[in-house]
């Protein structure tokens, strides 16, 4: 599943829109100019935003186009549906259609989207969860463990599609921003909301644990140091990861 360049140019322009309004109508050659969008790919676009009433045109002399309704009433799907695309908001085509591969308006739009859709689920999923595993008296650690995964699921599913397409690099990009996100937001983020709550918070990790994680810093060294990876440092990783499993269940 991917946004097409048809569905995403109309968010991108619909974004533009919505911020430039307040000094009046936004003439298309001023979207095209700041979003690197053919001016006629735009009239396009905005005939059809025009029928559905998601955009207003004001004619003559300062004229442009104006939100048709309140932004907070416009949904990103709606736009969408209004191009004739199908709602599919999980990645763009590509460096093809994204202005020579330059961040668009759109990226952080689906970043703040996937992020609050993945907090939803596992916020809603986290209780039903512990609840199930208690009755199957099964570690805590392990309910930890399927929340964290429920949580990285996104950057896991693509890590493994990267690396089903032979695109390692793109894996461990996945992997490293992930790791980047866990120890300077996640972590200091926990920590803030336990100071601010007044809780206890441990980081402590038992000898068991201690020995794993540093085995995999030290695999880590030797796999990624070289530049090169083998079927060897894939089992080894795998058998750290069956290690940790065993912990957290026993």
């Amino acid at each position: 599943m991917r946004l097409t360049s048809k569905g995403r140019y109309a968010v991108t322009a619909m974004l533009d829109v919505a911020l430039h309004s307040q000094e009046g109508p936004v003439p298309l050659a001023d979207i095209s100019e700041r979003q690197g969008i053919s001016l006629s790919y735009l009239e396009q676009l905005f005939s059809r935003l025009r029928k559905n009433g998601l955009v207003a045109s004001v004619r003559g002399p300062g004229g442009g186009y104006l939100l048709g309704k309140d932004s907070a009433d416009i949904a990103v799907g709606a736009v969408i549906t209004a191009v004739d695309e199908s709602v599919d908001a999980t990645r763009c085509q590509g460096k093809e259609g994204c202005q020579n591969g330059e961040r668009c308006l759109t990226h952080t739009l689906w970043l703040i989207v996937h992020l609050v859709l993945v907090i939803a689920v596992t916020k809603f999923n986290a209780n039903p969860l512990e609840s199930l595993l208690t009755e199957l008296n099964a570690p805590a650690q392990f309910t930890g463990f399927l929340v964290a995964l429920l949580i990285l699921s996104p950057e896991g599913l693509g890590a493994l599609k990267a690396v089903l397409q032979n695109q390692v690099q793109r894996a461990m990009n996945l992997f490293f921003g992930s790791v980047l996100a866990t120890i300077s937001l996640t972590v200091p983020a926990v920590t803030v909301i336990a100071t601010l709550t007044g809780q206890d918070l441990i980081f402590g990790l038992d000898p068991a644990n201690i020995v794993v994680m540093l085995a995999v810093l030290i695999l880590c060294q030797i796999s990624f140091s070289t530049g090169r990876t083998n079927v060897l440092n894939g089992t080894a990783h795998l058998a750290l990861f069956c290690a940790y499993m065993m912990i957290i269940m026993l």
